[in-house]
């Protein structure tokens, strides 16, 4: 406790002394400006521009580069940082053993957190209590302890939501406000990490804060996306619409180290959202018990048996052409339903379709739809013949039924080959079944 109490007067004198002399720095030669392209988020549109705009942050880079590493106040906050263990030095190198560089080093690792405070808050004029905070938060993640927020905005979905509600083990669902836009819209609109349309278009996201080791970065990072491919499969299992996700967005700038970003291409869908998911109480019902399906046979015991059936479902949504989604729609069911097949494929990926689904769907009309899906597949593959743009949305509509089926089936413990195996018995008895009757 003690330390901790001399940490934070040291960052407070320190910090106040370094704002003192970018304040002085200031006052003689003004504060410098950037020539920025800068995209402002309001309510319904979006401001674009270059402008100069005030940086008093880069006031701390020209300090450091007239050597203020080199004065007393702040050789005395590095030595205390590093007899703490809060920088980076070699085996056996103490203060007074350090080079040059490693002066420069550390001294610009402890400067970053005020720099990165001076660039939110776009003024010289902190106060105590902000240094000590980010100071608190440097130290954190100095010792591996990192905190962040992390954002993924959502496509295609449209409905009212009173309150925010919790989707999975993490994720948070709520409405995307134009202020957390904003937020996104300068640093990452111009980088083509996210697009004004798709920004403008997204009117609910995903989000949590979480805090982790360093060490556990990549699992962590493992984590957030895994997270989101199956919230975002279990909202398209649960209704008919284009729902998906462009990017995942982590916001660590309360460690004092900034946001990172990351895309997600199997998750995207096209720009123009011709068909949304609407939400409403039911859709968040299944939502919520197909994530429940999808984390139950994806638990990590053994290998996802249908991970190629919903990576071919996901990546139908992400496709412009018809006949490309066509194709992944009938691989998707053709990976469950034809498992270990190799004959009379068309016959048993209409019987075995019908026979999965017949709780949920006329089987005659299933086997129907099912026999001609699986024609336009042939045409597509053989004769380069587009199909009729009806049959898109019928693919994903028996998909979605069908891999829930299975999913089902999964969550009793059967493989998927054995599930398809037990449709061919289920058939051969309903036949025996009605010759007894007859």
């Amino acid at each position: 406790m003690e330390q901790v109490e001399t940490l934070d007067k040291a960052c407070e004198t320190a910090g106040q002394w370094v704002l003192d002399r970018a304040r002085e720095s200031a006052a003689s030669g003004g504060i410098p400006t950037l020539l920025e392209n800068r995209t402002q988020y309001e309510e319904n549109r979006f401001t674009h521009g270059a402008r100069a705009v005030p940086a008093p942050w880069l006031l701390i880079r020209r300090l450091y580069d007239r050597e203020i590493w080199r004065r007393p106040e702040i050789r005395s906050w590095i030595r205390l940082h590093l007899e703490a263990g809060l920088l980076p030095a070699s085996p056996g190198v103490s203060f007074d053993q350090a080079s040059d560089d490693n002066l420069r080093n550390w001294a610009w690792i402890l400067l970053n957190p005020l720099t990165l405070l001076i660039e939110k808050r776009g003024t010289l004029n902190l106060s105590s209590a902000e240094i000590v905070e980010i100071y608190s938060l440097f130290r954190e993640a100095s010792r591996g302890t990192i905190r962040c927020e992390v954002i993924v905005p959502l496509l295609g979905v449209e409905g009212d939501l009173p309150n925010p509600l919790k989707l999975g083990n993490v994720y948070q669902l709520s409405r995307f406000t134009p202020q957390e836009k904003n937020r996104l819209a300068g640093r990452w609109l111009n980088q083509g990490i996210i697009t004004e349309r798709a920004l403008h278009r997204s009117k609910f996201k995903l989000s949590f804060e979480e805090i982790y080791k360093q060490p556990e970065q990549e699992d962590f990072q493992q984590t957030l996306q895994t997270e989101v491919e199956l919230i975002i499969t279990a909202l398209r299992l649960a209704a008919s619409g284009r729902v998906g996700a462009p990017a995942l967005f982590e916001n660590r700038e309360v460690s004092g180290l900034g946001i990172t970003a990351q895309n997600l291409p199997n998750l995207d869908v096209p720009e123009v959202v011709m068909k949304p998911l609407l939400l409403d109480a039911d859709t968040v019902r299944r939502t919520r018990e197909n994530y429940g399906l999808l984390a139950a046979a994806n638990d990590g015991t053994s290998k996802f048996q249908l991970d190629v059936s919903l990576r071919r479902f996901n990546q139908a949504y992400s496709r412009d052409n018809l006949e490309d989604q066509v194709l992944d729609y009938t691989i998707a069911l053709e990976s469950c339903l034809l498992r270990g097949l190799s004959d009379e494929l068309s016959y048993r990926f209409s019987i075995r379709g019908a026979t999965v689904a017949m709780t949920k769907r006329d089987p005659v009309q299933t086997q129907s739809d099912l026999k001609r899906i699986y024609a336009a597949r042939s045409k597509i593959v053989h004769n380069g013949r587009m199909p009729d743009p009806d049959l898109v949305q019928l693919c994903n509509d028996l998909s979605r039924v069908i891999l829930l089926c299975y999913l089902e089936r999964l969550a009793d413990g059967r493989s998927v080959k054995a599930i398809s195996d037990d449709l061919d018995l289920q058939v051969v008895r309903s036949l025996h079944v009605t010759q007894s009757k007859s």
